[in-house]
């Protein structure tokens, strides 16, 4: 007689469940997983280094505020269109908000450059996508063109 399958988990076989299957995943953009030595936890290590930065710069007075993960909601006349989530917004001492997002060439998806354009439409924010060559950080606003370094 063959084993008799369980319609139920318990919570405890769940869990198990389901770290096997995230044990399993990578990123669809091939991105690791970083955390920083003060348990901050990136999707990527460009995010965890960029984030290193800024808190550099929090630390002498330069930055007021980091916020992580800010979502925003795309609405067009009353209706919900989707909604985006950048991976910074920094606040610096003299009141300039920058809004951040850190990208690669494979993350600039047609998407990514719809909802980057609404916005600009909705919100009035430009968003700043931040790439990474070696060790240092480089701005760039249109694909393919050379960063400026930050």
């Amino acid at each position: 007689m063959s084993a008799k399958l369980k319609d139920v988990m318990s919570p405890a076989e769940f869990r198990e469940f389901m770290a096997k299957k995230e044990a399993g995943k990578t990123s669809k953009y091939k991105a690791i997983p970083t955390e920083t030595q003060d348990g901050q936890k990136f999707k990527s290590a460009l995010e965890a280094n960029y984030y290193k930065r800024c808190w550099a710069l929090q630390q002498v007075g330069e930055v007021t505020k980091i916020e992580r993960e800010v979502r925003y909601e795309l609405v067009v006349n009353g209706h919900f269109v989707a909604a985006y989530m950048m991976d910074f917004r920094i606040t610096y001492r003299d009141g300039r908000v920058d809004h951040i997002d850190c990208k690669s060439d494979a993350t600039l998806t047609p998407l990514y450059r719809i909802k980057k354009q609404l916005m600009k439409a909705i919100h009035g924010i430009d968003l700043i996508e931040v790439f990474q060559d070696k060790e240092e950080f480089s701005i760039r606003t249109k694909p393919g063109e050379r960063g400026r370094k930050k």
